[in-house]
């Protein structure tokens, strides 16, 4: 994002469940800091829902080869 938010981070990560229908955004201060964002939301969904990730997509960016 051009315009920080108002605790400064300026980079976003939009996490959607497509079995829920359910979207999610973590704000990030790095560019590259989508693993330590991803494994904590991961964990916890699994844990509210007691459903397990089957399959992840992604958009072919390089940052999660």
């Amino acid at each position: 994002m051009e315009i920080p938010t108002l605790s400064r981070e300026k980079y976003f990560l939009l996490l959607v469940d497509d079995f829920l229908r359910k979207q999610w955004v973590c704000f990030m201060n790095k560019e590259f800091d989508y693993f330590s964002n991803f494994v904590p939301w991961k964990a916890l969904l699994e844990k509210q829902t007691s459903l397990y990730t089957k399959y992840l997509r992604y958009d072919n960016e390089g940052n999660f080869v």
